[in-house]
């Protein structure tokens, strides 16, 4: 039995233009195309994630007064700018200052936890290096954390290891060792850059007359 005696083309005339168009493969074959078209045409394209650059984080000096102003804090108003603020879109939750601590004198941006909370904007190096939380571990004043035994400063270098590999470096503690001294490094940042000096000095070619 042929397609042309079928109940889809019973009605049409031999000859007409609608009974030619409708036998000729071809044109249902443009016709598939042109749903195929039409439908790529009109699906609306899944929505792609705004892009997300990379947080530049420029490293400097922090003293123990503006560590105290990176507590995790909402902004009280545009003109209230800490020292380092987090990046927000209109869309997103209010600007707050960063959550920051300090340990072996690494200023560590750690505002995604709120475990450290009694740490927030303070140097924690006595309370990590002690394994405690008690609030007599923080102190206002320059900690030289001369006491410590070997023992705790192991325990403080493991744990400054571990901030290393898990928050964002963002500077370091720079403090007056005595009153009205001069400010300087301490700590794992006052050796890094000791070694950094001690590297360029022995790669810079020696000065003969």
């Amino acid at each position: 039995m042929s397609i042309l005696s079928g109940p889809l083309f019973a009605g049409l005339e031999e000859g007409s233009l609608l009974r030619m168009l409708l036998t000729n493969g071809f044109n249902w074959f443009l016709l598939a195309l042109l749903v195929i078209f039409l439908r790529i045409l009109f699906t609306p394209l899944p929505k792609r994630p705004a892009v997300r650059h990379p947080r530049v984080i420029c490293l400097r000096g922090y003293t123990l007064e503006e560590l105290r102003t990176m507590r995790g804090e909402l902004l009280d108003s545009p003109s209230d700018k800490p020292a380092a603020v987090e990046s927000a879109d209109p869309s997103s939750p209010p600007k707050r200052r960063i959550l920051a601590l300090a340990v072996d004198g690494t200023v560590f941006d750690v505002s995604e936890e709120s475990d450290y909370s009694i740490f927030a904007g303070r140097d924690a190096s006595r309370g990590m290096a002690k394994y405690s939380f008690e609030p007599s571990m923080v102190s206002e004043e320059y900690d030289p954390l001369e006491d410590l035994t070997k023992a705790e400063v192991d325990s403080m270098t493991e744990w400054h290891g571990f901030f290393l590999s898990k928050y964002t470096r963002i500077g370091w503690l720079e403090v007056a060792k005595t009153p009205g001294g001069p400010l300087e490094r301490v700590g794992y940042e006052a050796r890094l850059l000791a070694k950094q000096q001690s590297k360029s000095a022995q790669s810079s070619p020696s000065m003969k007359e």
